[in-house]
């Protein structure tokens, strides 16, 4: 794409981004507060679990983008990535379909964990990601003739 047809495409990804990040922010607010946090909370759990999403992708194109040693540090990414697509679809629609002012008690207890669950995921997914993009052994040390 070039021109005025590739410039088009990126505003309107942009406008769907800023579109897609508002509405989320106010979903994830809202299913935090059915959960029952404390209102001044309730900003956060939303952004935390986009910085969970964001690094996910971010590590995913990063590894893609590189020669992956191995692939298995790309896969498990795509696979995160795909896992909270269907958290967040999930969330949406209990908020949507809810007909209570609160959650059940369980699902508050699973609501109010998930800033923890993002804390150990962020902490995993730095370990794998620098784990992945150091190079092998064999790759970075000389090769060493012997005598004949």
């Amino acid at each position: 794409m070039s021109g005025w047809t590739g410039r088009g495409a990126v505003w309107a990804a942009l406008a769907l981004m800023g579109l897609s990040s508002v509405a989320s922010f106010l979903f994830g607010r809202e299913l935090a507060e059915l959960a029952g946090m404390p209102l001044y909370l309730t900003g956060l759990w939303p952004i935390i679990v986009a910085a969970t999403v964001f690094q996910a992708g971010l590590f995913y194109a990063l590894l893609a983008s590189t020669r992956d040693r191995g692939g298995s540090a790309r896969w498990y990414f795509a696979g995160q990535l795909m896992l909270w697509v269907v958290v967040a679809v999930a969330g949406n629609t209990l908020i949507l379909t809810q007909d209570v002012q609160r959650l059940s008690a369980t699902v508050s207890v699973v609501v109010t964990s998930v800033p923890m669950l993002c804390l150990l995921i962020c902490l995993y997914n730095t370990v794998i990601f620098l784990r992945a993009r150091r190079p092998r052994r064999s790759d970075s040390a000389p090769a060493v003739r012997t005598p004949e």
